[in-house]
C-alpha cells in the first residue's frame, strides 16, 4: 500500500478543485441573473430609488423635499439626467435643463433610442447649477435603453392623460 498515500492526496485535490469550480459556476451564474435586479436606469416607483438619485430633482426644484415621483428613470448613475412622472407633471432634469410639462398639455411616443415628449415645457426658474433658464423645448427625449421601461413610461404618460381628461 505505499501507493495510496498519493491517491488519497490526488483525491483531496480533486475534490478542492471540484469544489471551486463550483463555487465559480455558481458566482457566475448569480451575476448573470442580477442582471435583472433593480438599477437606476430602469423604470421604477420612485418610493424605490435611492435617494441620492432624487437629489438633482429637489435642487432643481422640480420635486419637494420628501416627495418621490411615481415613476423615475435616471440615464445615468449620478441621477442628474432624469425623467420622471407624479400624478398630474411630467419632470426632465438633464444637460439641457429642468423642466416640467402638466400631463393634459403632453404626448409620448417611443423613439430610437429612447421616448420622445412633446407638450409646452416649462422650464424652473433655476436650473441645477443656480443659473436662470429661459427658453422651453417643445420635445424632450428621454434615453431608454432596451428593456428599461421606455414603452411603460409611453403608456403611464399618454394612460394618465387620458384620465386626467376624462375628470
Amino acid at each position: 500500500m505505499p501507493g495510496c498515500g498519493l491517491a488519497v492526496y490526488a483525491g483531496v485535490l480533486l475534490a478542492i478543485m471540484t469544489l471551486g469550480l463550483t463555487a465559480m459556476l455558481l458566482s457566475g451564474l448569480t451575476i448573470v441573473s442580477s442582471s435583472n435586479a433593480a438599477r437606476p436606469t430602469r423604470l421604477m416607483y420612485g418610493g424605490d430609488v435611492e435617494p441620492y438619485l432624487l437629489n438633482g430633482l429637489h435642487t432643481a426644484g422640480l420635486l419637494e423635499r420628501g416627495q418621490v415621483p411615481d415613476a423615475f428613470h435616471a440615464e445615468d448613475w449620478t441621477g442628474m439626467a432624469v425623467c420622471a412622472l407624479t400624478s398630474t407633471t411630467v419632470l426632465r432634469l438633464g444637460p439641457e435643463g429642468a423642466y416640467t410639462l402638466p400631463i393634459v398639455d403632453s404626448s409620448a411616443k417611443e423613439v430610437p433610442g429612447g421616448v420622445q415628449i412633446d407638450g409646452p415645457w416649462t422650464p424652473t426658474a433655476t436650473g441645477i447649477d443656480g443659473r436662470p433658464q429661459s427658453g422651453a423645448p417643445g420635445s424632450i427625449t428621454c434615453a431608454f435603453e432596451p428593456n428599461d421601461g421606455g414603452d411603460r413610461f409611453v403608456t403611464m404618460v399618454n394612460g394618465a392623460k387620458k384620465a386626467s381628461k376624462a375628470n
